[in-house]
């Protein structure tokens, strides 16, 4: 908190990857909790949707591992 605040890295950006920061954040990728929890919905067994959910779940998280923290600044701020 306040001006001395924040966090510390304990790599260096280049090596933190956008999936992993939502994967500790958020507790992973997960599109909708009926694709990846079993007992929300009593169709889990035979939903047809559940396969396109988890397709897109993998999907979305390779392409979030393929962006590090440094993507996500600015090429004039990396000095």
């Amino acid at each position: 908190r306040g001006a001395g605040g924040g966090y510390m890295l304990a790599r260096p950006p280049e090596e933190i990857t956008v999936g992993e920061i939502v994967t500790l954040l958020e507790g992973g990728g997960k599109l909708v909790d009926c694709a990846s929890k079993r007992g929300i919905c009593d169709r889990y067994e035979n939903c047809l949707a559940r396969e396109v959910w988890e397709q897109a779940e993998r999907a979305m998280m390779q392409k979030l591992q393929s962006f590090t923290l440094s993507d996500l600044v600015p090429p004039q701020a990396r000095t």
